[in-house]
């Protein structure tokens, strides 16, 4: 790992150039309190709740590294944003990798303390922020990445969601929420399961009102993943576009003042839905929609935020793409799984699959440019941790693969089984029990291996977390993971949960069912026999999922139970240390930074 003293030269330096008041007053605030804390003025119990409310993270590996997670409303990125986050990249951090998140942010890990106003302000400069992106806030807004361009949806969300993210950033009713908010927004009722596990869930409609069609939303409230999984409640059926922001902040200033400041492990705003009940909860939030009604609080007017965010195709190209003349299996394949075609004729969204969501500043720069040859010059980012290029003329998909092959990212199977889903775990979060990212890079690897053997099974969605908190969405994965500890004659060994049957499938968010313990280096052969079972016991048209949600949980303890037995050290001392490690497994687990 590079140490400090190689990393005080940086060719990258701010401009200068003058940012909106409340951005330099942030700025100016955090250089501040980071001067304090490095002159030892202050500390962690004061320094730590400021800086992840500005988006400042600590790292397991301590001292003075820290992950900076940047913020990015329904995951859209300039082609210049996505450069400056690479440059960032390679000047201040010796790990070069960025990691896009399952809520469509992007993580950059290894920065310095001294280093962390300056990449801030790199940000800010760059039109980014990470305020509010950790700590006791509204988490990044999450729109569908194929907003504005799926033929099913009723209306493009993407103008409400950022209108969403703009109004409640730096609003002083979520500010000190009693724990982490996240608000999620589909693009059509074909992807409503994915919004109800957030605290605020919503679904675009359109209803006639008084003879005529009126946008509005359907809305869930009350949904959470993390150890205690929750599924959100119908709030309301439909509110109207000039309404619904009103409601969202009327549900935020309940869970201001009535969620448990007392025990952040029921600090979440489902905990507070159980505690008085649904209908309780759904009576106090119309009555506070009433009073700020009545208080006469003005909200943003949606038409600026159309004007600004609704999208149409882009100029022909200036410099159009050569034309390419391939005809190949692994092409075929690809755009079969990878591309989907536009409500617009003529035009295409590419998802680029981004294994366990790493991307080099290299592959950065290179996806930046070729969001302006093919596309309007943007991408967008998904909670499946992938990059989406939208705008793509049908007639230059081919060229588009050709040139994302040079740049490392040939792979099919976006969403599927060959694209398994990670959270950092142990190799950078404090709380991470075992290395996430170290399994899934051993499944990808056996099923890229499969030469066709897992096409009947390749809508076999699987997801991984460090841990019991489900950053990683175990928890709605049709075979979820998430990492935990066992042992053998006093010897720690790593382990994890196992969990079967979750989803999103269209309307139905369903949460998994624990299964069983197993040591992580057998997990692959467990998968290998869950198949097996599939395949042998499956019912005509029955796919993977639902043969998962009704397999019986002892049945599959059966077949399994040999892999959870853990050998004598000297019989095989592989399974005492963890994926991509060297050294014997230890339980290591550091404080939590996201309740603080």
């Amino acid at each position: 790992m590079e140490t400090n003293s190689a990393l005080t030269s940086r060719a990258l330096k701010p401009s200068g150039i003058p940012l909106p008041v409340e951005v330099e007053k942030d700025l100016s605030d955090f250089s501040e309190m980071v001067s304090r804390y490095l002159r030892r003025e202050i500390f962690d119990d004061t320094f730590r709740p400021f800086r992840l409310m500005r988006g400042v993270y600590g790292q397991r590996q301590g001292g003075t590294n820290h992950m900076i997670r940047i913020k990015i409303p329904s995951g859209i990125l300039t082609r210049d944003q996505l450069v400056r986050i690479a440059d960032i990249i390679d000047n201040y951090t010796a790990h070069k990798l960025g990691h896009i998140t399952t809520r469509q942010d992007i993580q950059i890990h290894f920065v310095q303390t001294p280093d962390t106003p300056t990449v801030l302000r790199l940000l800010y400069e760059a039109g980014l922020t990470t305020r509010e992106a950790c700590g006791n806030s509204i988490r990044n807004v999450v729109a569908d990445p194929m907003a504005g361009v799926s033929s099913e949806e009723p209306f493009d969300v993407t103008p409400y969601a950022r209108m969403t993210s703009a109004y409640f950033l730096r609003h002083p009713d979520s500010q000190k929420l009693p724990r982490k908010f996240k608000i999620n927004f589909a693009s059509s009722h074909k992807n409503e399961g994915q919004v109800t596990f957030n605290e605020i869930g919503l679904v675009p409609k359109i209803k006639a009102v008084n003879g005529k069609p009126v946008c509005g939303f359907k809305m869930y409230a009350g949904g959470g993943l993390g150890a205690a999984p929750m599924v959100g409640q119908l709030l309301s059926d439909f509110v109207q576009e000039k309404d619904f922001l009103r409601l969202m902040h009327a549900i935020v200033r309940i869970q201001d003042r009535c969620g448990d400041r007392v025990n952040k492990n029921q600090a979440r705003m489902k905990f507070l839905v159980r505690k008085i009940g649904f209908e309780e909860f759904k009576k106090r939030v119309l009555q506070e929609a009433e009073a700020l009604k009545a208080q006469g609080v003005r909200y943003p007017d949606i038409e600026e935020y159309k004007a600004k965010w609704e999208e149409a195709p882009p100029p022909s190209p200036k410099n159009p793409p050569p034309k390419v003349m391939l005809t190949s299996p692994e092409f075929n394949h690809w755009k079969a799984a990878n591309v989907f075609p536009q409500k617009h004729k003529g035009y295409s969204t590419v998802e680029v699959l981004i294994p366990i969501g790493d991307m080099t500043p290299a592959q950065m720069r290179g996806m930046a440019e070729l969001s302006t040859r093919f596309a309007d010059g943007k991408v967008r980012l998904s909670i499946t941790q992938n990059v989406l290029i939208r705008w793509v003329r049908d007639e230059h998909v081919l060229a588009l693969y050709v040139e994302l092959q040079k740049l490392g990212f040939p792979k099919a199977g976006a969403g599927q089984v060959y694209d398994v889903l990670a959270c950092p775990g142990a190799d950078t979060c404090n709380l991470g029990i075992t290395s996430s990212k170290g399994l899934a890079r051993a499944l990808n690897e056996m099923f890229a291996q499969g030469n066709g053997k897992y096409e009947d099974v390749k809508d076999l969605t699987i997801k991984i977390s460090g841990c019991p908190n489900s950053c990683g969405q175990h928890h709605v994965a049709a075979l979820g993971f998430h990492g935990a500890v066992g042992t053998r004659n006093g010897r720690e060994v790593p382990h994890v949960q196992m969990f079967f049957g979750g989803g999103m499938d269209q309307e139905v968010c369903q949460i998994g069912r624990a299964i069983m313990k197993l040591p992580t280096k057998k997990v692959p052969e467990a998968v290998e026999r869950i198949i097996a079972l599939y395949r042998k016991e499956r019912a005509p048209g029955e796919s993977i999922a639902a043969y998962l949600r009704r397999l019986d949980r002892e049945a599959a303890r059966e077949a399994l139970k040999d892999l959870a037995q853990v050998e004598e050290y000297d019989t095989n001392r592989g399974v005492y240390v963890d994926w991509d490690q060297k050294e014997e497994f230890k339980l290591t687990v550091g404080q939590g930074e996201c309740a603080v």
